[in-house]
């Protein structure tokens, strides 16, 4: 299991938001929730909110709820989650 430092899951951050527009952090790490919560923050976000699986049920998921995730972030939403 890879564990993140603080500056390294900040670091990530800011690269999501600066990039391109498309560019959407995927993270299962609540920290990241409270990075997107910050006043004025402009980065997005699927929080993916399943336990530990195979990437095969992880890709599924994902395969699940692609409409899904395209349309919130259409809209504007920058924080969706994936259960």
């Amino acid at each position: 299991m890879s564990v993140m430092s603080a500056s390294m899951k900040r670091a990530t951050w800011k690269s999501g938001r600066a990039c391109a527009e498309g560019c959407i952090v995927v993270s299962k790490d609540e920290d990241f929730i409270a990075l997107a919560n910050r006043p004025g923050d402009t980065g997005r976000l699927i929080w993916v909110r399943l336990g530990n699986c195979r990437n095969a049920a992880l890709l599924e998921a994902f395969d699940r709820v692609h409409d899904e995730l395209a349309r919130a972030f259409e809209s504007g939403q920058r924080i969706v989650e994936v259960r």
